[in-house]
């Protein structure tokens, strides 16, 4: 799907409107009683979890790009991993401008070729896929053990079941060679007349892609670091709701985070506004309010939190992504794209 600024720009103010109306709807007056009561200390440690979070993340995919070149260094991944998730807050569908970003920082900067980066985030990716899903089904059996869950739970359980279902044909397909994947491959091709010209050199990529995926997957232990590694990210998603609640006064449960995770997992894969600004915010507070507690404090948490992952995020990825797009045409790199992948 190709979104087009003004586009971007419709879903983002509809996104937004959404965002302001979930808080003044609950009350602002409530929210800034809870906001002025608020532990520095413990909401900056919460702070501090969300980077760790992102650079255990980095260094997870550093795992995979070292295969392919032993020079890339973690920080760098880390600043090319921040411009992904700003893109990705960018865009109304998760995961479609921010991932095709990543890999076009790694040729632009290390000369890693656009297939073979594509392999290094889709592996990482499976990485995370193969943590999160046990998360969201154990959060859905708590929600469903301690209390009647309302439709919409249902609702985003479904798109989230279905594109989980889509996404392991699609790995699966990738790693068993499946010739269905290369029959819709061209069946596209043929379709769209612009592609026609370049069918059998994307049919070329498409194999060095495949070729480059299992490679990652085959190797035992990079899935083990690869998975440990996302383990770790997990804990510190989990100390960073710890932390937030405790900086407004707050005791929160394991039980109780990990549904919020799960719903916030499932919220994520529906395709809605730029970084799901507004329907995020409604979800989780909406959950926390289900889970029992107090509606100004479940507001102020979820807004602390995407204070961060959200808007900070953005501003810091933005900014570092304008600073390379600055120094890269000024390299002349970005004067010319490549017609190769």
């Amino acid at each position: 799907m190709n979104y087009k600024r003004p586009e971007i720009a419709c879903f983002f103010l509809v996104g937004l409107l959404i965002f302001i109306s979930v808080f003044y709807l609950i009350g602002l007056d409530k929210i800034f009683y809870q906001l002025k009561r608020l532990n520095l200390l413990f909401y900056l440690l919460g702070v501090g979890c969300i980077f760790t979070t992102i650079f255990f993340w980095s260094m997870r995919w550093a795992v995979f790009v070292k295969e392919r070149n032993k020079q890339v260094s973690t920080l760098g991944l880390f600043k090319n991993l921040l411009v992904g998730l700003a893109v990705n807050n960018l865009t109304p569908v998760a995961k479609l401008g921010g991932e095709p970003v990543r890999a076009y920082l790694l040729k632009k900067k290390y000369k890693i070729r656009m297939r073979d980066g594509f392999a290094t985030i889709i592996s990482e990716l499976s990485m995370d896929f193969a943590i999160s899903i046990p998360i969201v089904i154990c959060s859905v059996f708590l929600f469903m053990t301690f209390m009647n869950p309302p439709i919409w739970i249902y609702g985003a359980l479904s798109v989230f079941m279905i594109l989980v279902a889509l996404g392991l044909a699609g790995m699966v397909g990738i790693y068993s060679k499946c010739g269905f994947l290369v029959k819709l491959i061209r069946k596209i091709i043929n379709k769209i007349d612009r592609l026609r010209p370049y069918g059998e050199r994307i049919i070329e990529v498409y194999g060095d892609f495949q070729e480059a995926f299992r490679r990652n997957l085959r190797n035992k232990w990079m899935l083990l670091k690869g998975l440990t590694i996302s383990l770790l990210m997990k804990m510190f998603a989990i100390l960073k709701y710890h932390f937030i609640f405790k900086a407004l006064g707050f005791e929160i449960t394991l039980i109780e985070i990990l549904i919020v995770m799960g719903i916030s997992y499932m919220l994520l894969t529906i395709p809605a506004t730029p970084g799901n600004l507004g329907i995020m915010e409604g979800g989780l507070t909406a959950t926390l309010v289900l889970l029992g507690i107090p509606t100004g404090v479940a507001a102020a948490a979820v807004f602390l939190e995407r204070l961060i992952w959200f808007w900070a995020v953005t501003a810091i990825g933005g900014s570092l992504g304008a600073w390379y797009g600055v120094k890269l045409f000024k390299s002349g790199s970005l004067k010319k794209r490549s017609k190769s992948f």
